[in-house]
């Protein structure tokens, strides 16, 4: 996570997939193809289980659900090895997947909730 700026990296696309899913992808990488993969959380895994962008394939763990919640946020669901939420993070001494955006369950933890506003 970083700081809010108007940068394409933190453009947000959610690109429809038909059964009410969707693929996210930043403005930054959308021409080359990529969309936000999910992961799990375990050493063994890409980035010891952050999130992270991938070419966009037809994947489980590339679609996603938007489920509204309370007070204009939302929370991004992945299918794959779910439902899991999609949990900003930042990098600090001890960090979750050494401070990636990372996939746990969903409890409505601050760290689940996003917003979005229009560009």
């Amino acid at each position: 996570m970083d700081f809010c700026q108007d940068v394409t990296g933190q453009t947000w696309r959610f690109v429809p997939a038909g059964d009410g899913l969707y693929r996210m992808q930043t403005l930054f990488l959308e021409d080359e193809g990529k969309c936000l993969e999910s992961n799990s959380l375990a050493v063994n895994s890409v980035l010891d289980g952050a999130a992270y962008m991938d070419e966009c394939v037809d994947s489980p763990g590339q679609l996603w659900s938007i489920v509204a919640v309370p007070e204009g946020s939302f929370q991004p669901r992945t299918v794959g090895g779910g439902p899991k939420c999609f949990h900003g993070n930042q990098v600090a001494p001890g960090a979750v997947a050494r401070g990636g955006a990372y996939m746990t369950d969903c409890t409505g933890e601050w760290g689940e909730l996003w917003f979005a506003t229009k560009r």
